[in-house]
């Protein structure tokens, strides 16, 4: 092999590298396994804490993987009260920082002459769209396009 040759393929292992690094960096996931020291979250607001760790099968003491964050992530998002989840280690400690979604604390009706109230409600209720549960933009027009 030429020196010229193998001085360019590893210019190109080093580019490679160095463009990985850098779509990788604003990931933040916990490169190495670890054991859990302890659980905090952050932004938590309306949903309490206890209701989250029973959806999270992770305690302290267990061995924490990079695969276990993305069953992490997927079980955070299956409860549907979150827009947003990251979880990272900090010295020993599971971080699971979320971002909660709308509650809804007032449905009111205005400027309808055509439905009953009863009626509009009945149908909010039906689909979840009612005082203390989260609101899922999503799933609302959805459900919104399967009424009409």
């Amino acid at each position: 092999m030429k020196p010229t040759a193998h001085k360019a393929r590893m210019t190109i292992k080093r580019i490679s590298l160095s463009v990985i690094a850098a779509l990788t960096a604003g990931v933040v996931m916990p490169a190495n396994a670890f054991v859990i020291k302890a659980i905090e979250f952050q932004g938590l607001n309306s949903i309490p804490e206890a209701t989250v760790m029973r959806s999270a099968p992770f305690h302290v003491g267990q061995d924490f993987t990079l695969a276990d964050s993305d069953t992490l992530l997927n079980d955070l998002y299956q409860t549907g009260f979150f827009d947003n989840a990251s979880v990272y280690n900090e010295q020993g400690t599971l971080m699971i920082k979320v971002q909660e979604r709308p509650t809804i604390a007032k449905v009111a009706f205005s400027g309808n002459e055509t439905i009953k109230k009863d009626d509009l409600q009945k149908v909010l209720d039906q689909v979840g769209m009612t005082v203390g549960n989260t609101y899922n933009q999503t799933t609302f027009l959805i459900r919104y396009r399967d009424w009409e």
